[in-house]
């Protein structure tokens, strides 16, 4: 789209942007150094009269430097559903955004009709990513510093931080088996740890479940190592025992023949070098 230059005393902010002063020096340093790189967008509500769409810290910072006019792209549609999604997107992909603001801007998202489908296409990440974004927004405030902004998989994203898809596995443990602030801390602590990711959080639920508290199913699972191994199963074996035990899951099988509540022998290619 085309760019034009807009004076600054015809543009008006959003009373809800949120813009940290700390941010804004940091990006006034920059502007100085290197120019304004990217355009804001903005909205025509009146003749001479525009409202930020998105880049409200480019347009905070060009205006505390006293410069009289700023490099826009104009769009012309009124619809203030579509100006606050367009801000609120471009507030995701800002490098620096928090959880806390992750969360937050999905969940307004949601409230404009937004599903986690869409939101996933405009911000091309996975709807698994949404979700785990949303999910760490209900952390207690205490516990959300140590979230990585990461998605890992497994154990954690670095030592000292809880990665974003360990912390939805216990978000949602919390809601299944019903935790006290005590225990949801507890959990926290140990994910801080690399060795204790979203398998040991549902292993420890398991143990909830089986009438153990949350201290003593953690201390239980600490005696056992997370072993992830891929190993090639004869194709037609494990065809035949997913249909005989009703599952979809290869893993579900494994686990009850390491078990022994699948008493048969797994044929596996053991021929490596």
């Amino acid at each position: 789209m085309k760019t034009e230059k807009i004076k600054i005393s015809q543009i008006i902010q959003n009373d809800n942007c949120r813009n940290r002063d700390v941010e804004i020096a940091s990006l006034m340093d920059s502007i100085k150094n290197e120019g304004l790189l990217e355009p804001i967008g903005v909205a025509k509500i009146a003749p001479n009269k525009y409202e930020v769409l998105y880049g409200n810290r480019r347009f905070q910072a060009v205006k505390k430097l006293g410069y009289h006019e700023i490099d826009s792209i104009v769009h012309q549609t009124k619809d203030k559903k579509d100006f606050k999604i367009i801000n609120l997107i471009e507030n995701l992909q800002r490098k620096d955004v928090t959880i806390e603001d992750q969360g937050r801007v999905i969940q307004e998202l949601r409230k404009l009709k937004m599903t986690d489908g869409e939101i996933a296409v405009r911000l091309s990440i996975p709807m698994s990513r949404v979700k785990k974004m949303a999910s760490c927004f209900m952390i207690p405030e205490e516990y959300k510093q140590h979230i990585s902004k990461v998605v890992t998989h497994g154990c954690g994203a670095k030592h000292g931080k809880v990665p974003m898809s360990t912390a939805d596995a216990i978000i949602k443990v919390r809601r299944d088996i019903g935790m006290n602030k005590q225990e949801l801390g507890m959990l926290f602590e140990h994910a801080k740890n690399d060795h204790f990711g979203n398998e040991n959080v549902r292993m420890v639920a398991g143990l909830v479940k089986q009438g153990n508290s949350v201290k003593k199913a953690v201390e239980i699972q600490n005696n056992y190592v997370m072993v992830r191994v891929n190993i090639p199963i004869d194709k037609e074996q494990m065809n035949r025992l997913l249909k005989k035990h009703k599952t979809d899951s290869k893993a579900d099988i494994i686990i009850k023949v390491l078990t022994g509540k699948i008493r048969e022998r797994i044929i596996a290619f053991n021929n490596y070098n």
